[in-house]
């Protein structure tokens, strides 16, 4: 068999990004936008480089620094879309975000929507925005 090697972005076609299929089929999660479940999933991914980035807050808690820009550049979707998506997942209460301005991204802390105890409907509460 004569195989060749990968070449600098070939790489990344084995990088994929995972949407939870949840939030197909869950009717919890009907208000979202496809576009809204698309953003999730890149959230999702990027929580790994923020993992990796030790990118937590004085909790633990592992936040997303992902400028909107850049997503637009990332996912080819508009800034509006994406920010409405964003919205979306913060009102249904999977996403907190956290606006820092002074031309500071913000931060984003992307939710396991999983329950521990699935009886309580009790949310954690909002968190508090680092500077």
């Amino acid at each position: 068999m004569k195989l060749d090697y990968h070449y600098g972005k070939q790489a990344l076609q084995y990088a994929m990004v995972e949407i939870p299929l949840l939030m197909f089929i869950d009717d919890a999660f009907e208000p979202l936008s496809i576009e809204a479940k698309v953003v999730y999933g890149i959230l999702l991914q990027r929580i790994r480089l923020a993992n990796r980035n030790g990118w937590r807050d004085e909790d633990g808690k592992l936040y997303v620094i992902y400028p909107l820009e850049q997503m637009h550049k990332d996912i080819g979707l508009s800034t509006r879309t994406i920010s409405d998506s964003l919205k979306q997942l913060e009102d249904l209460g999977i996403v907190d975000i956290c606006v820092r301005g002074q031309g500071k991204p913000n931060l984003y802390y992307v939710k396991n929507f999983i329950y521990k105890d699935e009886k309580s409907d009790s949310r954690p509460a909002k968190i508090a925005c680092l500077n």
